[in-house]
């Protein structure tokens, strides 16, 4: 009988360490809100591909998002969004410039906030989750 329990103990020891490696190893992309880090909505997850029923071991990786820096040099971690090229002033972002000549995505793909305080008196002001019109910001795109 000692042998048998053994065995059976033995077994399920080797079993629970295959299996911690894997989840351990399991890459997860799951969604803020909603929302994946390149500012588009999780369908439900933010894989490229399919996901697990879990959302992990996405086919292609999770969607990322890049770094963006604001007027007063804060880092926070955005959604992908296209600047033009060397845009660096200061601009009041509405419906228009949002969707034709600043961002290629949509205001509404926007999910974070930037609290700063702004020293030389303008261009930097919060924006909100799913909102852009009325907020002035200086905008870089770090590379």
């Amino acid at each position: 009988m000692n042998k048998l329990f053994v065995k059976i103990l033995l077994i399920c020891f080797i079993a629970f360490e295959i299996l911690s490696q894997w989840l351990v190893v399991a890459v997860c992309c799951r969604t803020t809100n909603g929302i994946c880090a390149d500012g588009k909505k999780g369908t439900p997850y933010c894989g490229y591909g399919s996901c697990n029923m879990f959302g992990c071991n996405c086919d292609g990786g999770c969607r990322e998002g890049w770094s963006v820096t604001v007027y007063t040099g804060e880092q926070f971690t955005g959604g992908k969004r296209d600047f033009l090229a060397g845009y660096d002033d200061c601009i009041d972002i509405t419906d228009g410039v949002c969707n034709g000549r600043l961002f290629k995505s949509a205001c509404s793909g926007f999910n974070n906030q930037i609290s700063s305080v702004n020293t030389h008196g303008n261009c930097v002001r919060l924006y909100e989750k799913r909102g852009c019109k009325g907020y002035s910001v200086r905008l870089t795109h770090d590379e």
